[in-house]
């Protein structure tokens, strides 16, 4: 039974308590008609206590169902939590039926000292079922208000730790939020039915807050009246909710693996909480100084501790994607990519941005094995609207682009993390919480940068890229050309008279060798032999078996004969995306990259569709990393930190 519930009967008992005084007093003064005004009045208070008690043990009838009893019975009910509840309670209903029986006997007695005996005997049966009261365990009342479904994931393991724990119930509340352009009201948004199916949501315009006043209530929106795009009514900002809860805390609705962002350093709502969680102790120290240390809950990632249990889980593909993939069912073979456009990209570079957009469109469309899912931020549109009507147009035509085109799959389902799951690469901006969903995943990451041009040729490979055209070594075998890319230490074939290129193995070690490191080359029966110059040792391909070793001697037998080659190869396009697809699964442990003039996208899109499965995961976050949700809300309802 939920604590306030728990007081409110126990006053209504205490208030019959004071009333035993006036009842003696009213037989020994034979004051029949007060006695019989008291009596009655005792009686209807009896009943109406009976019937909370009964409310509150979850025989919920169509009233109790508006009152905080009737929600604490629905919540009850769910948990599964009511079994010792019940018994008690029916115990007390029992007593209280009782205790009306002797109330009615005093009134048919006409003896003082019979009704005096039975006055005692009736407050005796009300001791009895304030004792039995106090056997019913109490329960605090934990309330989620999220405003958007898609940012539930910081809120769900703290609230699943609560669906667990017996002395808990708890409430999911989503509350509307409004678009704001030049601070005027342009639309509502209610996402209460976008929530997951096995999350039971309760409708906030009925939902009795104040009066319930929960041990804790939990947030993930801090801006309260300082948004330009979006708000929440004001009755849910944190002055106001700090009113009716014990204890506020916050849970960024994003997720970084440093500290908070600079413009979240400090925000007026910061002071009304009572705790912030973070992700650890060094998070704190990029919050505003003024702020004390006590305030914070550094006791992991919630969203983090989602994330991994999802990698686990893999949830199956929303029906709402299966319409937009060609088979109708499933990705097939291909790899598939999220492509993640948020807001910031939008409010910096506008034009630019939406370029870009286009452009990754264009070289999707081109590229087999590869699926798009474009997610656009949930703000977006809002934002570009904000920002002008010629954005929110552009941004508009592309989506259509996009759908009428069969491009990929837009993802506008409000549950990221699920997304994070599916797909098996990230494409964006840096600047981004997804981004770390995919750290914590251990997936590849790909920072798309919008200072390069889509139009200039450097999102493409090219031959202007020279450190891959210059040669160091070349031989010949019959109608097969052998050459060897000096900077990248790549060997390619060619086929006497093609302008196609073949790359067959890269020689290990070449970045640690200054200036040329390899000057001769020869075919002997099924091996390749490249001779140093500033290389140590004669490399060996051998070319049936993949294998490759190197021979050591005197430095003067490693030179191979004199050759005449070519100084430099405008390699084909093919060849360079598979050279530069392979620079991916070496020397990245982080299965990070950043867009520049020597790595493209068309670079990325090769090394997935190329890389093996063991080649696709780094390392992830820790299994450590989760209990987060039950530690915060272990300091929530007791009001403490560990």
């Amino acid at each position: 039974m939920l604590k306030p519930v728990k007081r409110q009967i126990q006053e209504l008992l205490h208030t019959l308590d004071a009333v035993k005084a006036e009842v003696r007093t009213a037989v020994e003064e034979e004051n029949v008609t007060e006695l019989l005004n008291l009596l009655a009045d005792v009686q209807e208070a009896a009943v109406a206590i009976g019937d909370k008690v009964e409310e509150a043990a979850a025989e919920v009838g169509s009233k109790a169902e508006e009152s905080v009893a009737g929600k604490v019975a629905e919540c009850v009910t769910e948990v599964g939590s009511q079994g010792k509840e019940s018994g008690i309670a029916v115990q007390i209903i029992g007593l209280l039926e009782e205790y009306c029986e002797l109330l009615w006997e005093i009134t048919q007695s006409q003896d003082g000292k019979e009704q005096l005996q039975l006055t005692e005997e009736a407050w005796g049966i009300l001791k009895q079922a304030e004792q039995e009261l106090r056997q019913i365990p109490e329960q605090t009342a934990v309330v989620f208000l999220p405003y958007k479904a898609s940012m539930w994931d910081c809120m769900e393991s703290v609230w699943l730790a609560a669906r667990e724990t017996p002395e808990c119930v708890p409430f999911v509340v989503p509350i509307p939020y409004y678009d704001l352009k030049d601070g005027v009201v342009t639309a509502r948004h209610y996402e209460g039915e976008m929530f997951p199916e096995y999350v039971p949501v309760t409708d906030y315009s009925s939902f009795p807050l104040a009066e319930l006043h929960p041990g804790a209530v939990f947030v993930h929106n801090p801006f309260d009246d300082c948004n330009i795009v979006t708000t929440v009514l004001p009755q849910y900002y944190s002055g106001e909710l700090k009113k009716v809860t014990d204890v506020l805390v916050y849970i960024p609705y994003f997720l970084t693996t440093g500290g908070v962002f600079v413009t979240h350093r400090l925000f007026p709502s910061y002071l009304n909480y009572d705790f912030i969680a973070v992700h650890d102790e060094k998070a704190i120290d990029t919050f505003a100084a003024e702020l004390p240390r006590e305030k914070f809950l550094p006791y992991g990632s919630t969203i983090a501790e989602r994330i991994l249990r999802l990698e686990r889980e893999k949830p199956a593909i929303p029906e709402v994607w299966k319409t937009q993939l060609h088979n109708g069912e499933d990705f097939g073979s291909d790899r598939v990519v999220m492509l993640n456009t948020s807001i910031s990209m939008l409010m910096k570079q506008r034009e630019r941005f939406l370029n870009k957009i286009e452009y990754l469109f264009e070289l999707v469309k081109h590229r087999k094995g590869i699926t798009l899912v474009w997610r656009p931020h949930p703000l977006l549109a809002a934002t570009a609207q904000t920002m002008g009507e010629k954005y929110a147009v552009r941004l508009a035509q592309l989506e259509e682009k996009f759908r009428s085109e069969n491009i990929g799959v837009l993802d506008k389902t409000p549950d990221v993390g699920i997304t994070v799951a599916l797909c098996d690469a990230y494409l964006g901006e840096i600047a981004s919480s997804v981004v770390n969903m995919f750290g914590i995943a251990g997936k590849p990451r790909f920072y798309i940068n919008l200072e390069i041009p889509e139009d200039d040729g450097c999102n493409t490979p090219s031959d202007n890229r020279d450190d891959d055209r210059f040669v160091s070594a070349w031989c010949r075998d019959g109608e097969k050309e052998y050459f060897v890319l000096d900077k990248s230490g790549w060997i390619v074939e060619r086929k006497k008279g093609s302008e196609g290129f073949t790359p067959l193995v890269q020689i290990p070690g070449r970045s640690i060798v200054w200036g040329r490191a390899y000057r001769g080359m020869e075919k002997k029966d099924e091996s390749l032999l490249v001779y140093p110059e500033n290389a140590r040792g004669i490399f060996i391909y051998h070319m049936r078996t993949g294998e490759m070793s190197k021979v050591f001697g005197p430095q003067e037998a490693m030179y191979g004969e004199g050759q005449d080659y070519p100084d430099m190869l405008t390699l084909d396009e093919e060849c360079l995306s598979v050279i530069r697809a392979e620079r991916f699964k070496h020397g990245n442990t982080g299965h990070v990259w950043y867009e520049n003039e020597r790595t493209s996208v068309e670079d990325y899109f090769r090394f997935l569709q190329t890389a093996k499965d063991s080649e696709m995961i780094s390392n992830q976050w820790p299994a450590s990393m989760e209990g987060a949700g039950r530690k915060i809300l272990a300091a929530a309802i007791t009001g403490a930190k560990f």
